[in-house]
């Protein structure tokens, strides 16, 4: 449970010490779960400090089994799976999955081949190990960590790696690891976590290593030197060549290994009373070549003698030897017989040879002063023969044999290297003579050269063998190469010189070419020698790395920069100078010289005019007399041209390669030394490496004297086949024959103490880091909290002098608008307003001031007459008529007219409905309008929905959809024109007179009936009636105000557009209704508790439903879509609209109908007939939305609203 939970701390204070019988340390399944889980990383730590055996954890199943849990993970399957493994996602594990597959995975990432054995995780189940328990954990625990590197886990890698007994080792492999694994990951930024990774882990390395070697140097060699089977059987030194950490050869302690792995088991001595210090070169070459010096400046560290318990300090030694020597005056050339138990003499035999050097090269024994009495003086020389005796006795016993010191001596790196110097300098010498040899060569220095040169590819092949079985970091390709072109060259060499005939047709080349071949081979070998004999210094040593990468990376680069640039110009040269030479060989050997010679020399004699050309040339009226066209001015295709042209593509072509591209190569070169100017140090340490291991596998003779040592393991090779001893893996192998004593001896384990003292150090380093890392995390959250506060701080004082400046422009700007910027209509300044506050006191406060509108001066007969276009008191007198017409009473009489016209649309909705077709709502809605507009102000019955060419529909179109030349045409063209278009008002007029006869029709019936009837023109007509009896008693009024009673004036007024606000406000709103579901059935819900029993709404019902709060009008696009004004304006939220979010709304920034006293008058008529239909059919329908429905909706181009061109939506009835 506290594993679920993800609570170590729980498990650790509660839950552990209530029952002491629980065993953590054998909870196989608790210890996976946690494993797996990456977040659990306290609970793995608990596991292993509370001892986990996990050796008892590990089983060919559960290694299977962890992989296969990981193999669905993004960088296990698009790193290990597909790109390293070449499998695709859906391949499953195989059955040799460990012996195969995770093999060639380890291999890839470490070198290590064969790590998995699935026969060795099997005595991991029986717990019979063929070695310790403590080795098994340390595989188990290396197996682990493997899995979490693979998984790319790095915290849990660090947790593991904390409890390790080899954290030098693991931290270098872990290292190897995640930098090989960076191969093949094409991501930078997961590029940049593996460097970063390895990185970390090379830095523990040294951490430990450096504590180490501050705390025992003894016991850090023992480290460095260390070899195990599951890493390869590679010291952590070769760990980190094989990954190329250079930082880590920069440790003293590696410089010492380095140091001793070259003199290898022997120790130069310095004997300080010599005249002159003899170099320890020559020190060592003249004790390997004469061995009797080697006694005074050569010592094995890897000798010793038995001593003596009784052995004391030397100074005892020499006083006890002196006084023996007093005893026995009378025994004179004749050793003591009790010499040979002194235990004095036996421990002066046995000194150590790490002994100071003072006292190797002093005598045993002081010889005595001399005195006055003369029996004194055969004391003298007894005690000097006998001190000489015990000297020669100590020297004898100190030196091991002389075999010895001779097998050592020449298996010394530092001796192999400086023989094979001298060996290979004497090997070119030969080499060189017989290339300068004269015609077809000498035979024997032939001989000789092929011999040598054999012995020498034979010496090639065992190294390179040797070091690839190390896995130390060579490349096999080059070396390939390289063995190769000997093979090559000896090749050559052997059939054609030694074996060569007087008849050539089978030799592959001419004497010349043969002679080519030698030259390369011996240029080869002359750089080869730079190779080896350079790194050894640490002045020469960098400066070949710094030649290769000038050489293999700037020069290069400049080739490939510059390679257009020599061509191109060489072609071009070569055409200018000798226009009429025909193509040859020499054509292509001067173009050839003339362009790549330029980078070292600048051929300018060829701009000389050669004077010998002078008679051969050509007058230009001779150019064709010879039927051969010439460009030049010369018969001679040798003969150069100069002039004007040569001269200038030849200064071209010096500007461009001397002047900038053979600076750039300067600077490329300049760079290359800044940046390795650093790293010297380093470059020439970890070359140091390559140098010890390259001459630590060479044979003790260099060629052509490693034939003995071939032949010696000959004779043993058969000595051994003839005694018919059988080749046993532990005694012989065929291999050794590539192997020296020094590859084949392996490295002594450490002990117990000392894998816990290292166990003790990886937990130092692990808290040292982690602690560190914590402080930097706290110290840069710190800081980026601090930076993120500055930076707010600033970008506040910014912003407000932003806010200052923008301020101060707005006022600039404002002033300048009024002064120079203004909106026009036609030739009269306009000033838009958006403000609410501001249209409040337009409209209202200040509505004596703002009365009239913006009036048309091309006024129409009639339609001037219109409350909208009227003006001053003839809009007040016309509106105080008109809006008794508007009353609550007037409209609930209008409301049977139209419910009868809802009764046709819904009538057809219920043919859509049944059919379950779309249907453009927008269409019927506006039929239905029509329907309306044509019963209650024209009192003619129509169906738009059935009869759609009815000449009132058709007018009523041409009245409210007018076309966009005639409105372009009233804003633009003088008066003149258009009365002379008779264009009047936006709609034809045909149609405007066919609605005014209509009026007149209808008016003059009824003055002449005594029928009521319920529609506009009754109601018109009676406020006309009243107005005129009023009227009559003040006829000064009239006159003033030009009262004109007649039917015109009614029919305009009746003129209304309000009422078709019906088709606008009831699209957009089903639209909505039908995106949005859960609204549609608010609605619904609303309307239904708002109907009677007989389902029926009557208009006080109507009247007072807040349906008009639910429709979101955008008659002022402006001021309804400002993001200031409502949050979200652009999205269909009607419920801001409700009575209880009213107050959110600020006042005068909703105004579909207009605002103060001239806002619109039908607005009560057209909320009637908008809130009717769209309740009703709410009521009935459902709006679906369909594959067909326009989402966003297509809208309409025109100047005065924007209506969408169709709205196709999906209905059915309601159950």
């Amino acid at each position: 449970l506290c594993l679920d939970w993800n609570c170590p701390s729980v498990a650790k204070d509660e839950v552990l010490p209530k029952d002491p019988k629980f065993a953590l340390s054998s909870e196989k399944k608790l210890f996976e779960e946690a494993l797996l889980r990456t977040t659990c990383l306290k609970f793995v730590e608990l596991f292993l400090s509370q001892k986990f055996k996990l050796r008892t954890f590990i089983s060919p199943k559960r290694v299977k089994r962890l992989f296969r849990k990981i193999q669905s993970r993004d960088f296990f399957q698009t790193v290990c799976w597909q790109t390293i493994l070449g499998r695709t996602a859906d391949d499953r594990q195989p059955k040799n999955y460990i012996n195969l597959e995770l093999n060639w995975l380890v291999e890839v990432c470490t070198g290590i081949v064969k790590f998995f054995d699935e026969e060795e995780l099997e005595f991991f189940i029986t717990q019979q190990f063929p070695y310790s328990e403590r080795v098994a954990e340390r595989k188990a625990l290396l197996i682990l960590i493997l899995w979490a590197v693979l998984d790319f886990r790095q915290d849990l890698v660090r947790v593991l790696w904390r409890h390790s007994e080899q954290p030098l080792h693991m931290a270098l492999l872990i290292a190897v690891c995640y930098d090989r694994l960076s191969w093949y990951v094409t991501e930078e930024g997961r590029v940049n976590e593996l460097k970063a990774e390895s990185k970390i882990f090379i830095t523990f390395a040294t951490r430990v290593l450096d504590t180490c070697h501050k705390d025992s140097i003894s016991r850090t060699h023992q480290v460095l030197n260390e070899k195990t089977k599951d890493y390869g059987f590679r010291t952590p030194v070769d760990l980190a060549a094989f990954g190329r950490f250079m930082d880590f050869f920069t440790h003293p302690s590696c410089q010492m290994w380095l140091t001793n792995k070259f003199y290898g088991n022997i120790a130069v001595r310095d004997v300080g009373n010599t005249l002159f210090k003899m170099p320890v070169v020559l020190k060592v070459l003249i004790s390997a070549y004469m061995l009797f010096p080697a006694y005074f400046w050569i010592r094995l560290t890897n000798y010793s003698v038995k001593s003596d318990d009784r052995e004391e300090e030397v100074d005892d030694d020499d006083e006890d030897l002196s006084l023996k020597a007093e005893r026995k005056k009378s025994e004179h050339h004749i050793k003591p017989p009790a010499a040979k138990n002194n235990p004095s003499l036996a421990t002066a035999s046995s000194v150590s040879p790490t002994s100071s050097e003072d006292e190797s090269k002093s005598p045993a024994v002081e010889p005595p002063k001399k005195t006055a009495e003369p029996i004194k003086k055969p004391v003298i020389k007894q005690h000097s023969e006998e001190i000489t005796g015990a000297f020669d006795k100590v020297v004898y016993n100190r030196y091991p044999p002389p075999w010895t010191l001779i097998y050592e001596l020449w298996n010394a790196p530092i001796v192999k290297f400086w023989n094979f110097q001298y060996f290979y300098i004497f090997y070119l010498s030969i080499f060189s003579l017989a290339v300068l040899y004269p015609r077809c060569g000498n035979v024997y220095l032939d001989g000789v050269v092929c011999k040598w040169t054999f012995w020498i590819i034979v010496d090639d092949v065992r190294q390179t063998y040797i070091m690839n079985n190390m896995g130390a970091s060579i490349s096999l390709p080059s070396r390939a190469i390289c063995i190769s072109f000997k093979v090559f060259y000896l090749t050559v060499y052997v059939s054609h010189r030694l074996l060569a005939t007087r008849d050539t047709t089978y030799l592959l080349f001419t004497p010349y070419g043969e002679k080519v071949v030698l030259c390369l081979a011996l240029l080869y070998s002359y750089y080869e020698l730079f190779t080896i004999y350079l790194p050894i210094s640490a002045t020469l040593g960098p400066l070949i790395y710094r030649l290769k990468i000038m050489f293999l990376v700037d020069f290069l680069n400049f080739i490939r920069l510059s390679i257009l640039v020599i061509i191109s110009f060489g072609i071009v040269l070569q055409t200018i100078y000798f226009p009429d030479q025909s193509i040859s060989n020499e054509t292509f050997r001067q173009l050839f010289h003339r362009a790549f010679f330029s980078l070292f020399v600048s051929p300018i004699d060829e701009l000389i005019l050669d004077q010998n050309c002078e008679n051969t040339y050509l007058l230009k009226d001779s150019n064709q007399t010879s039927g051969i066209c010439y460009a030049s001015s010369y018969s001679s295709d040798t003969c150069r041209v100069t002039g004007f042209w040569p001269y200038t593509f030849i200064i071209t072509y010096f500007v461009i390669l001397k002047l900038i591209l053979t600076t750039l190569l300067y600077a490329m070169f300049a760079i290359s030394t800044q940046k390795l100017a650093d790293n010297t140090d380093t470059i020439w340490k970890f070359q140091r490496y390559g140098l010890v291991i390259d001459f630590e596998v060479r044979t003790a003779l260099p060629p052509p004297l490693n034939i003995f040592y071939y032949c010696w393991w000959a004779i043993t090779w058969t000595y051994r086949a003839l005694q018919y001893r059988p080749f046993k893996k532990d005694t012989f192998k065929f291999k050794d024959l590539f192997l020296s004593s020094e590859v084949k001896s392996q490295s002594k384990p450490l002990a117990d103490d000392d894998y816990t003292y290292l166990k003790l150090l990886a937990d130092q380093v692990y808290d040292a880091h982690h602690s560190h890392t914590s402080a930097e995390t706290l110290a840069m959250l710190q800081w980026e909290r601090i930076k993120w506060f500055g930076q707010e701080l600033e970008a506040n004082k910014r912003m407000m002098r932003q806010l200052h400046g923008k301020q101060a422009e707005m006022e600039r700007s404002l002033k300048l608008l009024v002064s120079k910027t203004k909106i026009y209509s036609g030739n009269r300044p306009v000033l838009i307003v958006a403000e609410p506050e501001l249209i409040k006191q337009i409209c209202v406060k200040d509505f004596n001031v703002f009365t009239d509108r913006n009036t048309n001066t091309r006024r129409h007969p009639i339609l001037s007459r219109h409350l909208v276009a009227e003006s001053g008191d003839d809009w007040k007198r016309i509106r105080s008529i008109v809006t008794p017409t508007f009353s609550s009473g007037k409209m609930k009489k209008m409301y049977p007219m139209i419910r009868q016209c809802l009764d046709d649309f819904v009538t057809e909705l219920d043919v859509y409905a049944d059919n379950k077709k779309d249907v453009n709502i927008k269409t019927m809605y506006g039929n239905y309008t029509m329907d309306v507009i044509s019963c209650c102000a024209f009192a003619t019955k129509t169906n738009s929905h059935k009869d759609p060419n009815d000449p009132f529909i058709i007018n009523a179109q041409k009245v409210f959809a007018p076309a966009m030349s005639r409105i372009l045409s009233l804003l633009l063209l003088p008066a003149f024109v258009l009365k002379a278009l008779n264009m009047k008002s936006l709609a034809e007029e045909s149609a405007n007179e066919f609605f005014f006869n209509i009026t007149r029709h209808i008016m003059k019936e009824r003055k002449t009936s005594n029928k009521k009837y319920n529609d506009f023109i009754e109601l018109l007509m009676n406020v006309q009636k009243d107005s005129s009896t009023k009227s009559n008693g003040n006829h000064n009024m009239k006159d003033a105000i030009h009262y004109d009673d007649n039917d015109d004036r009614v029919s305009t007024q009746k003129k209304h557009r309000p009422i078709l606000c019906c088709r606008c406000c009831n699209c957009k709103p089903s639209y909505e209704l039908a995106l949005n579901p859960i609204c549609q059935q608010k609605l619904y819900e609303e309307v239904i508790s708002s109907t009677d029993a007989k389902g029926e709404i009557d208009y006080e019902v109507l009247a007072r439903l807040p349906l008009n709060l639910l429709v979101n009008l955008i008659p002022i696009y402006a001021v309804h879509h400002n993001e200031d004004l409502y949050e979200k304006a652009e999205s269909f939220i009607p419920e801001r609209f409700l009575p209880e979010n009213r107050h959110k709304i600020k006042p005068y920034s909703y105004i579909p109908f207009g605002a103060g006293p001239r806002n619109c008058i039908g607005m009560r008529f057209g909320l009637m007939e908008a809130k009717l239909a769209l309740a009703q059919v709410i009521k009935r329908y459902r709006f679906l939305r369909t594959s067909a429905t326009d989402v966003p909706l297509l809208l309409n181009k025109s100047t005065i609203l924007h209506s969408p061109k169709r709205v196709i939506l999906g209905i059915e009835k309601r159950l």
